[in-house]
């Protein structure tokens, strides 16, 4: 995944660098926005200097893969996998946790990813809400993407409904965008049509992380082992979110060029 950064244009690598940092990326020369692309996915993944980037983001792939998998994977399933391939699986593991709290399914699963908003600003709420909406309204005109952005933003009062709607929304978009002009669009293996991906990209990887913390407290409970390790789990919510992040606007940019 990491070598497909340097095939980006400036304008999507830009794009990328303010998916992950949540801030304009405008005002850097192109040669630093690639620097600090490299800057803030070491940063975000904990890599120190002296690790392997591409190794490195491989091997948070690998690790998110595996704690979102309801299947028991054996020892050395993604050992012979392609980074593409490993990413595909990850991405279709994020669209079922999607589902799962769209629908109801896991209501311990949305109570706790629901408290990703609760110290969030309403304005922040707003703008993760605008992102889903578009993102699930990517092929409907102008217009209409703009009102469905505009509606899903009004949920920004409740930590609850924001956290319903942008499950929802995410959930849809394999579904919504693949109904549309289906004999001329190509869609991946995760349900996720490539450009819709890329537009997905930032509220996939919000519902990973959320997907991700919420195991790392099921186990801790299970175990009956304190769970005041906030530093820890805020530092594998970042992680999760850059790769997914990541992942899904690279394999959007890699079938749309």
């Amino acid at each position: 995944m990491i070598g497909h950064i340097m095939e980006l244009a400036a304008d999507e690598r830009r794009k990328l660098l303010a998916l992950l940092t949540q801030e304009s990326a405008d005002l850097q020369t192109d040669d630093e926005v690639l620097a600090e692309l490299s800057e803030t996915l070491r940063r975000q993944l904990s890599l120190s200097a002296a690790t392997d980037l591409a190794e490195g983001f491989r091997r948070r792939m690998i690790r998110i893969a595996e704690e979102l998998s309801d299947d028991s994977h054996g020892p050395g399933h993604y050992d012979f996998q392609s980074d593409r391939r490993i990413a595909e699986d990850l991405l279709t593991q994020v669209r079922l946790k999607a589902t799962a709290l769209s629908s109801g399914a896991d209501d311990d699963f949305m109570v706790d990813f629901a408290k990703t908003f609760n110290t969030m600003s309403q304005d922040r709420r707003a703008a993760w809400l605008r992102g889903a909406a578009l993102a699930a309204s990517a092929a409907e005109p102008d217009e209409s993407a703009a009102q469905y952005a505009a509606d899903a933003a009004k949920q920004k009062s409740s930590a609850k409904w924001t956290a319903l709607r942008i499950a929802t929304d995410v959930a849809g978009i394999a579904y919504d965008a693949a109904r549309k002009d289906a004999a001329t669009r190509a869609s991946s293996s995760t349900g996720v049509e490539r450009p819709t991906s890329m537009a997905a990209a930032a509220p996939l990887g919000l519902i990973a992380g959320g997907a991700v913390v919420f195991e790392i407290r099921r186990r801790r409970r299970a175990a009956q082992q304190a769970s005041d390790e906030k530093v820890q789990v805020r530092r594998e919510r970042q992680a999760t979110q850059a790769v997914v992040t990541t992942c899904a606007y690279i394999l959007g940019t890699i079938d749309a060029t």
